[in-house]
């Protein structure tokens, strides 16, 4: 009978843990797994508009992150609108933080490249009779070329479409790479019988109390339905619609994200198994 070998064992469940724990030194490119837009109000208050979005995973520090409201049909961006190229800060951003962007006074991190060719404008000014959203990443923003769609909200119409020559800002094709019902959302407009739209948003179910905890997935799904989302109807209130500026973040609540099992969970399940091995030896 071949002789068990626990230490051979032990030192191979660390070796394992440790490969999984040191970075491999290249910093990987965000997907569209790590975050989701939970959130736009399309008509300035004040001078402003706003966009929500948030982290479902942990993101380096040092990415980047491209934000634009502009348009999409046949292979191309059709109408280039505005655009925020973001840097994520020192510390990178923890899963289950909620940024809320002013579109004309965005937080540190986020400008407005003149080398784009992207957009016109230099921030986003969302259009009132409906507009989109996307989040994308791309190596080079001096072209269109080679973007990498993250995820996409339509505050336009229920699906997405770009009816023809005589469309403008407010109508987008699906932009490449994203599924509708996954990374990608057509909400339409907050108000169907007027002409103006005031804004969508996610609020989570109430059985979540106002409290979201659990897994970044379970978090998903509930974003991924638009059940859970609310449209605002159109007002006849000057300036805007009665809500605070943090209408576009407040329908989510406080949000925990329990991590998967991570490498050490592994490492000691690994160990576990090797002892369990010896003693049936």
């Amino acid at each position: 009978m071949k002789k068990f070998n626990l230490t051979r064992c032990l030192v191979a469940s660390a070796a394992a843990g440790v490969i999984m724990l040191v970075p491999n030194g290249s910093q990987a490119a965000v997907s569209s797994n790590d975050l989701a837009i939970i959130g736009a109000d399309l008509t300035a208050k004040n001078g402003s508009e706003f966009f929500s979005w948030i982290a479902l995973n942990d993101i380096a520090e040092g990415e980047v992150l491209y934000f634009t409201d502009s348009s999409y049909k046949s292979g191309g961006f059709e109408v280039k609108e505005g655009l925020f190229e973001y840097t994520v800060q020192a510390g990178g951003i923890s899963a289950g933080t909620v940024i809320k962007v002013d579109n004309f006074n965005p937080p540190s991190g986020y400008t407005s490249p003149l080398n784009s060719a992207y957009h016109l404008n230099a921030s986003i000014d969302f259009t009132t009779s409906g507009d989109q959203l996307l989040i994308f990443q791309d190596n080079d923003i001096s072209d269109t070329a080679g973007f990498t769609a993250l995820w996409a909200v339509n505050l336009n119409t229920d699906n997405w479409t770009f009816p023809g020559p005589e469309s403008g800002q407010s109508w987008s094709e699906l932009y490449p790479g994203l599924t509708e019902g996954v990374n990608a959302l057509a909400v339409g407009r907050g108000d169907q019988s007027g002409e103006d739209s005031e804004g969508a948003r996610f609020v989570l179910p109430d059985s979540y109390g106002g409290n979201f905890v659990g897994t970044a997935d379970e978090l998903r799904a509930l974003i991924q339905n638009e059940a859970n989302w609310e449209k605002l109807e159109e007002t006849s209130t000057a300036g805007g619609f009665n809500e605070s500026a943090d209408w576009v973040i407040e329908g989510i609540g406080n949000v925990t994200i329990i991590p998967e099992p991570s490498s050490t969970s592994l490492l000691f399940l690994g160990a576990l198994g090797c002892l369990l091995r010896r003693k049936r030896s």
